[in-house]
């Protein structure tokens, strides 16, 4: 694995969005008290996706340039469980968006394994933005609720992503790439 690198590929938000969101958070853990606090918002698009740099940077620009901005509308509260704890997150509703999203990953890890066949992606992506992180599994449906209550909808334009690139010597690099036109 020398000769990989790793990927992290993110949607960044506005400055509005992650402030609105920093509140209700906020709101949401002192009203329960419970649950690690996330800063740092983002909607993912690729989670520790190792791979030759060649694989990724001859095709990822011209891929991005094929695919058209979109909208994501972010109404929709759920969890990711263990045994113990849960991670709490924002997601859309719509399942037209959702799936929008979810081509856009999957389209990913297409052009990786056309570069690299050995590449396979075995979970289920789900688009979200994190909330909370190590809640109680007995309170995560209640805190789910106090966010619902809380949450007003909005809606992100999907128009650049960040790509954070760690090479084996842990050297980091960052840069954005635009996606096409409307």
């Amino acid at each position: 694995m020398t000769n990989e690198n790793l990927y992290f590929l993110k949607v960044d938000l506005l400055s509005s969005d992650i402030e609105y969101l920093r509140q209700i958070t906020r709101r949401v853990k002192d009203i329960a008290n419970v649950g690690e606090f996330n800063d740092d918002f983002h909607l993912t698009v690729e989670n520790s996706l190792y791979c030759p740099r060649k694989s990724i940077r001859n095709n990822l620009d011209t891929w991005l340039e094929m695919n058209s901005q979109f909208k994501f509308t972010l109404d929709s509260v759920d969890s990711f469980l263990s045994r113990t704890a849960g991670i709490i997150y924002l997601t859309s509703s719509s399942s037209e968006e959702t799936d929008r999203m979810s081509d856009f990953h999957y389209g990913i890890h297409e052009l990786i394994k056309s570069t690299n066949p050995n590449k396979q992606n075995n979970y289920r992506y789900i688009p979200h933005i994190t909330l909370l992180r190590e809640v109680p599994t007995e309170r995560v449906s209640q805190l789910i609720d106090i966010f619902l209550q809380e949450l007003v909808p909005f809606t992100i334009n999907i128009s650049e992503v960040t790509i954070r690139e760690t090479k084996a010597n842990g050297q980091e690099t960052t840069t954005r790439h635009q996606l096409g036109g409307n």
